[in-house]
C-alpha cells in the first residue's frame, strides 16, 4: 500500500471517528455536538476538495476517460457532490434536533459507502496505474493541498 493510500485511509478513519463521536453525544449537549459537527464538516470538505484537486486531476491528466480508474474517479466526484449537499443540509439544521440526526445518519451512510468504495476499488487501481514516484509526489501534494485549505478556513 502506498503512502498516498495510507493518507487517504487515515482521513477516512478520522471522519468515521468524528461521526461516531457526534452520534454518541447526547442531543442536549448542543455546543459539543455543534463543535464536533463543525470539525467533521471541515475535515470532510478539505479532504474531498484536496482529493479532487490533486488525485482526481492527476487521473484526468494521465488517463482521461480510460478504463476503470477514470470510471471510479467520475463516480467519486458524483458522490462528493451528494455528500456536500447532505453536509449543507445538516449545516442548516439544529444539531440537537432529531431531524438533524436523521439527515446526519444519511450523510454518514453515504460517506461510508464512498470511503469503502475508494478503499476497495479506487486506491488499488491507483496503486497499479501509477509509479511509486508518482504516488509519492501525489501523497506530498495532497498533504500540501490539505494544509493550504486548512489555512484558508
Amino acid at each position: 500500500m502506498s503512502n498516498l493510500s495510507e493518507q487517504i485511509i487515515s482521513d477516512h478513519n478520522k471522519a468515521r471517528s468524528l461521526a461516531k463521536e457526534i452520534q454518541s453525544t447526547p442531543l442536549h449537549q448542543t455546543m459539543a455536538r455543534q463543535a464536533l459537527f463543525d470539525e467533521y464538516k471541515r475535515e470532510v470538505k478539505i479532504h474531498a476538495l484536496a482529493e479532487e484537486r490533486v488525485v482526481y486531476s492527476e487521473i484526468e491528466r494521465e488517463q482521461p476517460n480510460q478504463g476503470e480508474l477514470a470510471r471510479e474517479m467520475s463516480h467519486g466526484e458524483d458522490e462528493h457532490d451528494d455528500i456536500n449537499a447532505l453536509l449543507e443540509k445538516c449545516d442548516k439544521l439544529n444539531v440537537s434536533d432529531e431531524i438533524f440526526n436523521g439527515t446526519f445518519n444519511r450523510l454518514v451512510d453515504a460517506l461510508e459507502h464512498h470511503m469503502q468504495q475508494e478503499e476497495k476499488d479506487l486506491l488499488p487501481e491507483l496503486n497499479d496505474a501509477f509509479s511509486d514516484k508518482t504516488l509519492d509526489s501525489l501523497n506530498k501534494r495532497l498533504s500540501e493541498q490539505k494544509e493550504s485549505l486548512k489555512n484558508m478556513t
